[in-house]
């Protein structure tokens, strides 16, 4: 039962001090604390990645996790004196914060936000580049309205 803990807390130490060396090449070689919001906003970002790509960052997002979830431990959080976690910003509760949820039923928003691809979605095949050009005029006149 000793060896146990004791190897838990070696284990603890050897995570600690991983991620010390991880937060320690950060930019400018600065305390970690100082790059605290760096950190927390990366990690969001990979995670709504995640959210955006499921089939994307498969075995990185696995280790982007374990490092996310072991930070969460009260001994790791304390020797890093910052927690890695940050809400996912989402667009409706963004747009709330700025009083501007009504952009979201904006007749225009569907338009300027489709993706315009050079192929054609049934068949793969190149679209001809006079049917890009329109679907370009298509969408300049939409967001000019």
């Amino acid at each position: 039962k000793k060896k146990k803990k004791q190897k838990q807390q070696q284990r603890l130490e050897e995570e600690k001090k991983q991620q010390r060396n991880l937060l320690h090449s950060s930019p400018a070689g600065r305390d970690p604390k100082d790059n605290a919001l760096l950190f927390q906003t990366m990690f969001e970002i990979g995670r709504r990645n995640k959210v955006l790509n499921p089939s994307q960052m498969r075995t990185t997002y696995g280790k982007l996790m374990y490092l996310l979830q072991d930070s969460q431990n009260p001994t790791v959080a304390k020797s890093l004196g910052f927690s890695l976690h940050k809400d996912l910003v989402l667009v409706a509760p963004y747009l709330e914060q700025y009083d501007m949820e009504d952009l979201l039923f904006d007749p225009r928003l569907f338009g300027a936000t489709t993706h315009l691809s050079g192929k054609n979605q049934h068949t793969g095949q190149r679209l001809p580049r006079e049917t890009l050009a329109q679907q370009v005029k298509v969408k300049r006149e939409l967001q000019e309205r």
